[in-house]
């Protein structure tokens, strides 16, 4: 089976252009990972990918959009599902939105060996670095309107792309330099051709005056052209961007000098059932302030139930630090339903003031112009921030 070509491929919204795709090649058996930042566009393109004749020769092309855990199955027993159903219908390319977002270890090693054997191209979007090394031999990235591509896996991406941008500040760094140089050159030399028009005191009011001022203004004059040319040298410098660099995201923590050291929660045999499935029995332990707790485990086996219990149980079972403030992170986004803007529905339970929240947003990638646009209309990464 010959390559698969995209051609001509772009999506702009108002006046925004998400992307614009002059030519993309996709093996017949490829394993690309198509990665950028939240919201520039990549289920958008997958989504056309589907929708519109872009792909040539012509391809059965399938997504398996990025699902949501419901009450009856599990985000691996969706995955599942979903694409024993997609290798079933046998397609020539499997579109895959961030396909292990709610996969635990095992069915992350599970999807990773059926994507292997499978006998078509996969193309997926995913923010999973071990997964994509594993998986992918190419890695496309989104980024300003374009998609560049990067042969090899993550960790290879990266190590291009770091030494791409090391490269670039090196150009940058030298550029500005010798527009400096350049700069303070030209002052020195305006300044040496102005006063060489100005006859020396000694020799004002004597007969050599007549003499000497047409020299001083020779000098004066020849001075200007050599400042001049240093300023068309200036001009001809070839521009080289600054490289952007990300500004990291710093918030302050709710009474974090108080609780330094202290313990935040403490667990005496907890108890959690679903229905008259038990899940987890007489748990106990202790968290203190500046802990990083990971809870692991299988789909299903209770890993939400236990924080859900955490956060509502109000018994002596669970007890919080009454200095201890509690964010929960719900994993269906059940509460980014309906047409409240982006800001409006930060503000509405933020303890931060205002400008805080602007500010907050502007570091996370939203844009003051996107801080007006309905929530329901955000992509899932941007959802997620």
């Amino acid at each position: 089976m010959s390559d698969y070509q995209i051609n001509h491929l772009e999506k702009q919204y108002g006046a925004r252009k998400l992307y614009s795709v002059a030519r993309l090649t996709i093996g017949s058996h490829a394993r690309i990972g198509l990665i950028g930042r939240n919201g520039v566009g990549k289920t958008t393109l997958f989504n056309q990918l589907v929708t519109k004749r872009v792909i040539q020769p012509a391809a059965r092309v399938l997504l398996v959009p990025q699902l949501k855990p419901t009450a009856e199955l599990s985000g691996g027993e969706q995955v599942r599902q979903y694409l024993n159903e997609a290798f079933s219908k046998r397609p020539d390319i499997l579109l895959l939105d961030e396909p292990t977002a709610n996969l635990d270890v095992a069915n992350i090693q599970w999807l990773e060996n059926r994507l292997k054997r499978f006998c078509g191209a996969v193309v997926t979007i995913s923010h999973d670095r071990d997964f994509l090394d594993d998986l992918c031999t190419t890695v496309w990235e989104l980024r300003e309107t374009q998609v560049a591509v990067y042969l090899g896996n993550y960790t290879d991406y990266l190590a291009k792309k770091t030494a791409a941008e090391s490269h670039q500040q090196a150009r940058y760094d030298q550029f500005a330099a010798e527009k400096k140089r350049l700069k303070k050159t030209i002052q020195k030399q305006q300044q040496r051709a102005d006063h060489a028009t100005v006859v020396p005191k000694n020799k004002r009011g004597t007969s050599e005056i007549h003499g000497s001022k047409p020299y001083f203004e020779k000098m004066g004059k020849k001075l200007h052209q050599v400042a001049k040319a240093t300023h068309s040298r200036l001009d001809q410098l070839d521009e080289v961007a600054r490289p952007k660099q990300e500004k990291p995201i710093q918030r302050a923590i709710p009474n974090a000098e108080k609780l330094k050291g202290n313990t935040v929660l403490t667990v005496n045999g907890l108890s959690v059932a679903r229905g008259d499935r038990q899940l987890l029995q007489d748990v106990s332990l202790k968290i203190k302030a500046g802990d990083h707790i990971a809870i692991t485990g299988p789909n299903m086996a209770g890993k939400t139930s236990l924080l859900t219990a955490l956060i509502n149980r109000n018994d002596n079972s669970v007890k919080w630090s009454p200095l201890a403030k509690i964010g929960y992170f719900q994993q269906d986004l059940a509460d980014l339903v309906g047409a409240d803007s982006v800001i409006d529905k930060v503000a509405a339970t933020s303890i931060q003031d205002a400008e805080t929240v602007r500010l907050i947003l502007a570091r996370l990638g939203f844009a003051a112009a996107s801080w007006g646009k309905p929530v329901n209309v955000l992509s899932g990464g941007e959802r997620v921030k």
